[in-house]
C-alpha cells in the first residue's frame, strides 16, 4: 500500500500511519513526527488513545464509514497539537491494515484561544 493514493494534503498538516491488527507500523510518511523510534512496538503502547479504541478498531471493515474523532490534545516524542484521528481499515495484497490519519488543527485551536481571550480583557 502507498499514501501516494491518498488525496495530497498540505506538509506538516497531516500524517498517515498504517498499522496491522498486532499494531506494529507497517509504514508512516512521517511528516508530523517521525515514527521510526517505535517501529518495533506496537502502537497502542505508545499512544494511549490507540490503547482505549485498539478492539473497536480491529472490528472495524473495511466497508465501515471511517472512525472520526475530532480536536484530540496529542503528544508523541517532541511533536505536541490538537489534531482530528480518522481512522479506516483497507484491504491490501498483505491482509487488512488499520490507517490512521492525524490532522493538526493546532492552528485553529490557538486561534479559538486568542478569540476567548480577547473577549474576556
Amino acid at each position: 500500500m502507498s499514501f501516494s493514493n491518498f488525496i495530497p494534503v498540505q506538509p506538516k498538516k497531516c500524517q498517515c500511519i498504517s498499522f496491522n491488527k498486532k499494531g506494529f507500523i507497517v509504514e508512516s510518511d512521517n511528516s508530523l513526527f517521525n515514527t521510526g523510534i517505535i517501529m518495533g512496538n506496537p502502537v497502542m503502547f505508545q499512544f494511549p488513545f490507540i490503547k482505549k479504541i485498539f478492539k473497536k478498531l480491529l472490528n472495524l471493515k473495511p466497508t465501515d464509514e471511517p472512525l472520526f474523532y475530532p480536536n484530540e490534545q496529542f503528544s508523541f516524542s517532541e511533536y505536541n497539537g490538537v489534531c482530528d484521528f480518522i481512522f479506516t481499515k483497507v484491504e491490501n495484497p498483505d491482509g487488512e491494515s488499520i490507517v490512521w490519519f492525524i490532522y493538526d488543527n493546532s492552528i485553529h485551536f490557538k486561534e479559538k484561544i486568542n478569540k476567548k481571550d480577547k473577549m474576556f480583557e
